[in-house]
């Protein structure tokens, strides 16, 4: 209808195209937004040229509405290009230059390219102070971003500053009912969680879930990714019977907007494993953990360090399954698909590094046993199950095994 109407005035069909495209975009309505925003987008490129701000806004928004719909590759392609065409017009530090740079730097961090994430964030957080002050919500995005960056690091001290800052800047500016905070929120309260503050983390989520229902609906991905932090936090909590019911509700909202395999789910059906482990459903936890390995492979593949958690968690749970021979080709899997890239001080490394010592221990293979557990110990390995796991016995009175033993007792100690 707005193409018709308007064919002669072919700048403001384009503008009304942009406009309504934007709006059904921050209403999370993306079956509107897209082919409005691409059409959009084809005409700013005829009547603009390919280095105009008007196109880089648009690609923008086209970026984040591939990345709620889930599709990862396309939206960097976005955000990328966005930066490109506000570096040839000499407008990288205007604040749809800084955006693009931000959501760069999140996409990089989904991808798993760490470093690359934390030099464009890092970066981005400068230029944006010099321009516009410590309190622009453009500060809060870098901050908030920085905070995901260092949990994903393990520098989790590191990670609660920078939420709560992030946080406090948009309250102060949108106030907590806005959908703008619990974004914010939600970060402080995945931080304040793994730091072990339930309590705080809990309220800041079930207030979060409620400013994005009233503001979104019940269907949005914003929603869900909040449900499934809830979660995480309940299940700590020791409420596992309630935690399943976020995550699955979690997952239900995003499997009837996008289908089963949305790049979110990857983690939100990982983290359902880990309660339905917890709650000893030793079975449910392999179907949750096997449909997080599957999502992961889906093209685009999900971030490659969300796959190889997947994987890892799954060669746990195939180990516990006493299905070795699977469980030790998902080890070694997820060893080389990412998590060598990450810290070597990181927890899932550190844990299939012991598991793969436990299946050489099984196996007899000694030597091999105490090279990944030796490996184990390098990345900060302090759990107390060495003390009694059954399968470790064929190293036990082993020099070197023993003084593995007496090192995660010191370590646990001090």
């Amino acid at each position: 209808g707005i193409e018709q109407s308007l064919h002669d005035q072919p700048e403001v069909r384009t503008r009304l195209m942009r406009t309504i495209g934007g709006v059904a975009n921050n209403l999370g309505h993306y079956e509107i937004a897209d082919p409005l925003l691409s059409k959009a987008l084809e005409s700013q490129r005829r009547l603009l040229g390919g280095n105009h701000q008007d196109l880089a806004s648009t690609l923008l928004a086209l970026g984040w509405s591939a990345f709620w719909q889930g599709d990862l590759d396309r939206s960097l392609q976005h955000f990328e290009e966005s930066v490109r065409v506000l570096e040839a017009s000499g407008l990288q530090t205007d604040r749809v230059g800084l955006s693009a740079r931000s959501a760069v730097g999140l996409l990089r961090l989904k991808a798993g390219d760490l470093d690359g994430s934390r030099i464009v964030l890092e970066r981005m957080l400068e230029d944006t102070e010099s321009a516009f002050g410590p309190d622009d919500p453009l500060v809060s995005d870098a901050l908030l971003y920085l905070g995901h960056l260092r949990l994903q690091q393990g520098r989790d001290d590191e990670a609660v500053p920078l939420f709560e800052r992030a946080t406090e800047i948009r309250e102060e500016l949108f106030g907590p009912e806005h959908q703008q905070w619990a974004f914010a929120a939600v970060g402080l309260g995945t931080s304040l969680r793994v730091a072990g503050d339930y309590e705080e983390a809990q309220s800041l989520l079930s207030r979060s879930v409620d400013v994005f229902e009233n503001a979104y609906g019940p269907e949005h991905p914003a929603l869900a990714q909040a449900l499934a932090v809830q979660a995480n936090i309940t299940r700590d909590q020791g409420d596992y019977e309630t935690a399943i019911r976020q995550s699955q509700r979690a997952i239900g909202i995003l499997k009837k907007r996008f289908g089963a395999d949305h790049e979110e789910l990857t983690w939100i059906l990982r983290a359902l494993a880990v309660t339905y482990l917890r709650a000893d459903n030793l079975m449910e936890a392999h179907a949750a953990a096997l449909e997080s390995v599957r999502v992961a492979h889906v093209p685009p593949p999900a971030g490659t360090l969300e796959r190889a958690r997947s994987q890892a968690l799954l060669g746990f749970i195939e180990y516990r399954l006493e299905e070795y021979e699977k469980a030790r080709s998902l080890y070694e899997e997820s060893l080389a698909t990412s998590l060598l890239s990450v810290r070597p001080d990181d927890r899932n490394l550190r844990l299939v590094y012991y598991n793969l010592g436990c299946l050489d221990a099984l196996g007899g293979e000694v030597d091999g046993a105490l090279r990944w557990l030796d490996k184990a110990m390098q990345a900060g390995y302090d759990g107390d199950y060495i003390f009694d796991d059954p399968d470790l016995d064929p190293l036990r009175g082993h020099p070197t095994f023993e003084r593995m033993v007496r090192e995660v007792k010191r370590r646990r100690a001090g």
